[in-house]
């Protein structure tokens, strides 16, 4: 074997078909069964948070009026927040930058809080010397120059799958 998940590559395939045929506007049922009946919005999903986020993304284009990819696009979010804990420094970034999810980019948020344990509870502050790696360096400055956009976004709250509203300024 070469190592592949092909599992994951041909549930992304499918879903990137299904999303691409909802955007404009064409219902397709039996292959939405498909993607169901492979578990891609569900437990059986194999996509990486990154695939799932771009995907997410693109359904945000889907016409406002389409409750199944919005239901599709709700479940996929609901995959990404739960990756997010196990994500890497650098995917995690990625994330915060292609999502189009409130949801998604209050939980990278909250993750971010988290690593860099920033807070009363917290006990232990992330220090530079703590930092292993050039890449561990770098990301944390990344962190922190793109902090201020991200906080904008409020946490998400439980069973609330969009998110927040923003928590900064709201006007001029």
């Amino acid at each position: 074997g070469t190592g592949k998940n092909w599992l994951a590559e041909v549930q992304r395939l499918m879903l990137g078909y299904w999303t691409q045929l909802r955007i404009l506007g064409l219902d397709e049922p039996q292959l939405l069964e498909a993607v169901r009946a492979m578990g891609v919005v569900a437990d059986g999903c194999q996509l990486d948070a990154k695939v799932l986020a771009d995907v997410v993304g693109a359904l945000a284009a889907a016409p406002s009026e389409d409750a199944e990819a919005g239901a599709i696009r709700e479940s996929l979010v609901a995959l990404v927040v739960a990756k997010v804990p196990s994500l890497s420094q650098r995917t995690l970034l990625e994330i915060a930058d292609i999502t189009a999810s409130d949801a998604v980019r209050g939980a990278v948020v909250s993750e971010v809080n988290r690593r860099l344990s920033w807070g009363a509870s917290a006990g232990v502050v992330t220090s530079v010397s703590s930092l292993r790696r050039g890449e561990d360096f770098d990301n944390l400055a990344t962190f922190l120059l793109r902090w201020p956009a991200w906080s904008s976004v409020a946490p998400p709250v439980e069973g609330d799958v969009d998110g927040g509203e923003p928590s900064g300024p709201s006007g001029p």
